[in-house]
């Protein structure tokens, strides 16, 4: 087997700390540059990849003798050698997850879109017609609800929600309930039209009829009733 085919070791990025003469955040940043992705192998222990440890090596190399660290030449993505099969399993589960939370997000947004109905306008009108159609008093909590509101208080006392209906307060027992009251307006019909005749305490009533009646205008003048009604 040749010595191009062993993997080597990985090593602890504390004893390269030692060897490069960097802090964490230094080390952190070199790997970043070189695209070299840690390895962590417990809450303890983190590693740097064993086939990139000749790669820090000329890193540190290029910045000992005084030169910039991005004017050398194997900085990230790619370096005279090819990238370990580990880390692009890795790199190809990462961006395969990435796309499947972004396809998931964007089902879930069309799904949310679609599911929701549209706002009824007659929705309020709805409610207060029932509630006064109803007519039981109706709790805070209750009254806020028919009224599309977080809350209520006293300060609504009186007040009208909408042309056509009136909003009243009241205590019982110490709780407060509410009423709602629909104004008047109600028509004529025929069943609260009184009957021609409609018994009384002696079971004998009689109706108020007013009637216009139209008699032809007659000219009695020389007529026998005209004369006799003359002086």
């Amino acid at each position: 087997m040749a010595d191009t085919d062993i993997q080597q070791p990985d090593v602890s990025i504390r004893e390269l700390e030692e060897k490069w003469n960097l802090s964490r955040n230094g080390l952190k940043a070199r790997a970043k540059a070189l695209g070299v992705e840690l390895i962590r192998v417990s809450s303890t222990l983190t590693t740097w990849p064993g086939d990139f440890i000749e790669l820090g090596d000329r890193l540190h190399e290029h910045i000992s003798n005084g030169q910039p660290m991005g004017t050398f030449a194997g900085l990230a993505p790619v370096s005279d050698r090819s990238v370990p099969s580990r880390q692009q399993q890795s790199t190809a589960i990462t961006a395969g997850n990435e796309t499947a939370l972004t396809a998931l997000a964007q089902a879930i947004t069309a799904s949310t879109q679609t599911a929701l109905p549209a706002p009824d306008p007659l929705a309020l009108a709805r409610r207060l017609a029932d509630a006064a159609a109803l007519g039981v008093p109706l709790t805070n909590s209750e009254m806020a609800q028919v009224l599309g509101r977080a809350s209520i208080g006293p300060k609504q006392d009186g007040s009208s929600p909408r042309p056509g209906f009136t909003i009243h307060r009241q205590e019982h027992n110490g709780t407060p309930f509410w009423s709602v009251e629909r104004a008047g307006g109600a028509g004529v019909s025929a069943a609260s039209v009184p009957s021609r005749q409609q018994g009384g305490a002696d079971g004998i009533g009689f109706d108020v009829v007013a009637a216009v009646i139209d008699v032809p205008a007659v000219d009695c003048a020389g007529s026998e009733l005209f004369n006799r009604m003359r002086l």
